[in-house]
């Protein structure tokens, strides 16, 4: 994925139009969302990615465990011509169960939000946060975005529980429930 990212970024620099970089901007984040998801881990950096909707006046900026939750020392790259930033944060171990959140800068204050294309992520007394890599020794929540529902002709947001130690499971049992989020998100209806 970190190869992916280089390449996206030498793409963009060649585009010719604002449309075109969008377009290779999006086949990027889910391409990287459905092989490893986000962060990107590899060559002594944690890559993370975003294109929100709309665009933060005041930038964004990453900030989570490994900064002390400071609001203000990672902030990301932005595209001159559309909404899509990077941050590449030096990280030369392993991938750690970070956890973390995007502050979006706004005219009227600070907007501290999940990473839409983190594929981990759980909750806490601050709502959702995303997290960097799995810890083995505690449960956490998955998303695939955009997966195919063939039988109802549409996609959706595939949302899973992952029990703490499930890669050392072979028999891992699964069910199913239609409306996942009222399972997971404590600030849901019910």
């Amino acid at each position: 994925d970190h190869a992916l990212f280089l390449a996206l970024l030498d793409a963009l620099e060649g585009a010719d139009s604002a449309e075109h970089k969008e377009a290779l901007a999006e086949v990027f984040l889910l391409g990287v969302h459905y092989s490893g998801g986000f962060p990107i881990f590899g060559n002594g950096a944690m890559i993370i990615a975003a294109m929100p909707s709309p665009d933060p006046s005041g930038g964004i900026d990453v900030s989570g465990d490994f900064s002390g939750w400071e609001p203000d020392i990672n902030p990301m790259n932005r595209d001159p011509d559309i909404p899509f930033y990077w941050l590449s944060i030096p990280h030369p171990g392993e991938p750690a169960a970070y956890k973390y959140k995007l502050v979006h800068h706004r005219g009227s204050g600070d907007d501290w939000q999940p990473d839409p294309w983190a594929r981990r992520y759980g909750y806490d007394e601050y709502g959702e946060f995303s997290l960097a890599a799995p810890d083995s020794n505690a449960s956490h929540l998955e998303r695939y975005h955009r997966f195919a529902a063939t039988g109802l002709g549409n996609e959706r947001t595939v949302r899973l529980y992952m029990p703490a130690g499930y890669e050392s499971m072979t028999d891992l049992p699964a069910l199913s429930m239609h409306d996942g989020q009222n399972l997971f998100d404590p600030a849901a209806g019910f």
